[in-house]
């Protein structure tokens, strides 16, 4: 969705739309944020998400085999429930898929200047 909304955006575009683009990103963080919750609710504390990734803290260290295991396990979970989602609440087919892409032994995430916040794509 969210490279589809780069296209409509753009003047040249025979399809371009602002609204169309706005509809698009806001459903992408409508995602996350009930993605986080779901993540949350799991006992991780969900460090950054915006609207087509999520970085998971999972509260103590893992060797990297048993955090790609408990990764797995996430992606299947995450998947699962969306899938039930949109088919109890909206009649809807599942195409929305996580992936899980990889894990950090180490993450540092600079703060926006004068704030605690982590500032985007640094």
């Amino acid at each position: 969705m969210n490279s589809f909304a780069g296209v409509l955006g753009a003047s040249e575009c025979r399809f371009f739309n602002p609204k169309l683009v706005s509809a698009v990103t806001l459903r992408g963080h409508e995602v996350m944020k009930l993605t986080r919750t779901f993540v949350e609710q799991r006992g991780y504390q969900v460090i950054y998400g915006d609207t087509d990734s999520i970085f998971i803290w999972l509260k103590r260290t893992y060797p990297n085999a048993e955090a790609h295991a408990i990764a797995a396990g996430l992606v299947q979970e995450i998947n699962a429930w969306w899938t039930h989602n949109l088919r109890e609440e909206q009649q809807l087919e599942n195409f929305l898929e996580i992936e899980f892409d990889t894990h950090y032994a180490k993450f540092f995430m600079p703060t926006i200047r004068g704030s605690d916040v982590g500032s985007k794509k640094r």
